[in-house]
């Protein structure tokens, strides 16, 4: 955090201390409220990304289910990339 130098402090008073102290202890609760929002948003976000996945794969699974098993099912990583974009270009096909 930015540190005030002595020629930039306000002049000595009795109340510049508690000015300087209230700056800071803003500064504390808008820190607090930046890493809260970003846990907040962290969280929505993957909730909004496992909904989206599911719902996804409802829709693969209705398009062509032969091919969705397939892509769950099959034993090498090449088959199942396979399977998937087969399935990726029907439903882009669907949706143009």
């Amino acid at each position: 955090m930015y540190e005030l130098t002595p020629a930039e402090q306000l002049p000595a008073s009795a109340a510049a201390p508690d000015l300087s102290d209230a700056i800071r202890r803003l500064g504390e609760a808008f820190k607090e409220l930046g890493r809260r929002l970003a846990e907040v948003l962290t969280a929505a976000c993957r909730e909004i990304a496992a909904a989206f996945r599911k719902w996804l794969d409802a829709i693969l699974r209705r398009m062509n289910p032969r091919i969705y098993h397939l892509y769950k099912h099959a034993k090498k990583a090449r088959a199942r990339k396979k399977n998937y974009h087969r399935l990726m270009k029907e439903l882009h096909r669907w949706l143009n």
